[in-house]
């Protein structure tokens, strides 16, 4: 759209790029599972030479990646039935 009197400016098509969100999805739900969520986007150059991304729809997700982390005990006996024979603890 084009204000009223300004003149039209011809943006040029450079290519389509797909861009992370930022934001990430498990699948199934609560699994380990990470996908990141991306969007596919058109580049085009202004006629100032800036650039213009405009958003095409969702991407391909990228994964999965393994996102879990391991907390736990600190201390030998914070594990039943575990034994470190090699520390004599």
């Amino acid at each position: 759209m084009v204000r009223d009197g300004a003149p039209e400016l011809p943006y040029s098509y450079v290519s389509q790029s797909t861009i992370n969100t930022g934001v990430n999805e498990y699948q199934p739900a609560n699994s380990c599972d990470r996908y990141q969520l991306t969007e596919v986007h058109d580049t085009y150059t202004r006629p100032d030479g800036g650039q213009y991304q405009h958003p095409v729809g969702a991407g391909q997700p990228v994964g999965p990646t393994y996102a879990c982390t391991y907390s736990g005990g600190a201390a030998l006996t914070d594990w039943p039935g575990s034994s470190s024979p090699a520390r004599n603890w």
